[in-house]
């Protein structure tokens, strides 16, 4: 594995994730403290069905699938439909990114895979800093909910 001095060059390369690699580049140019996102990523194995995020739980981590895919999921245990779903394009912890403190969604992978994962609190702050990095999120975040309502939709 490679120390976190080269991590720039390695989320640069390697990661599949479309979103982060746009953030990266962007933040690493822009950011007064260099490589402020990159040297907080952890890379993450996402096995089927781990969670990411649970219902009425605290945000803890934003993660940027890699490979494979995140559901979001509504409701409760006894009546829940899935409202969208993130893959390379995009990040989980929407709403922790956003400054709600608890999701109000179950988010588990479908489909293993590998990704990055980086704390809510260091990630808002590193968003806080740079208008880059914040416009790449609200236009994602723009796209999410745009999807999740085809999804529901279409599956309701």
């Amino acid at each position: 594995m490679q120390s976190p001095a080269d991590w720039p060059i390695l989320v640069i390369s390697v990661v599949g994730s479309i979103l982060l690699v746009e953030v990266v580049r962007r933040v690493l140019i822009r950011v007064g403290r260099k490589w402020a996102l990159a040297r907080h990523l952890v890379e993450l194995e996402l096995p089927v069905r781990h969670h990411v995020e649970r219902q009425n739980e605290p945000f803890t981590h934003v993660v940027f699938p890699e490979c494979g895919v995140v559901s979001i999921v509504a409701g409760s245990s006894e009546d829940s439909i899935e409202v969208g779903i993130i893959g390379r394009e995009g990040f989980t912890d929407l709403l922790g990114v956003l400054g709600a403190e608890t999701s109000p969604h179950n988010c588990f992978v479908q489909v293993a895979g590998e990704g990055f994962q980086i704390g809510t609190s260091i990630f808002r702050g590193i968003m806080e800093e740079s208008a880059t990095l914040r416009a790449s999120v609200n236009s994602n975040i723009r796209n999410v909910i745009v999807q999740a309502s085809g999804t529901a939709l279409a599956n309701g």
